[in-house]
């Protein structure tokens, strides 16, 4: 298989596993690898750790874009988290931000993305929220723009409280 192809599907392959949520588990997958030899016997699939770097590494890339996207916009986003379990047990986060535009028109993007080392406590997915937020702000020298405040809303069973200070 020529390069340029394989970079291209290895790129293919992990948009896909981002835009549908799959496990870096896939690549090892009998089945899946089977798929794609039938469709091109010269594939090489890519393994789980170097999915995740790429995954990390795509993330990295478009951390500027994201930033300047977000301050570009006057909406009001909602944030989303999920955890998991990867490869050996190790827990992630992700920090998703959500609005809807002026001509109704919704937004989702990842805007962090972790491990996640503590126990599954309203306090601790509220510090990993926070300190997302400031890796996310805090690199770029600046404050989101904020439409009426700079004000963010976290309310866990544990925590409920105002994060006017990022």
């Amino acid at each position: 298989m020529n390069i340029h192809l394989h970079n291209n599907f290895t790129d293919n392959l992990v948009s896909y596993i981002i835009q549908d949520q799959q496990s870096y588990a896939l690549a090892k997958s009998k089945s899946f690898q089977k798929l794609f030899h039938t469709l091109n016997k010269d594939i090489n699939l890519i393994s789980e750790t170097t999915i995740s770097k790429r995954i990390k590494q795509k993330f990295l890339n478009d951390k500027e874009h994201i930033f300047t996207f977000i301050n570009s916009q006057e909406p009001r986003f909602s944030f989303s988290t999920d955890i998991w379990s990867g490869p050996g047990g190790m827990l992630y986060i992700t920090l998703t931000a959500h609005y809807i535009s002026s001509d109704w028109k919704p937004f989702t993007a990842t805007i962090g993305f972790s491990k996640f080392t503590k126990v599954h406590t309203g306090k601790s997915i509220y510090t990993k929220i926070v300190d997302m937020l400031n890796d996310l702000f805090i690199e770029q020298s600046q404050k989101p723009r904020g439409s009426k405040s700079d004000a963010i809303q976290i309310d866990t069973s544990e925590t409920k409280s105002d994060l006017s200070n990022l």
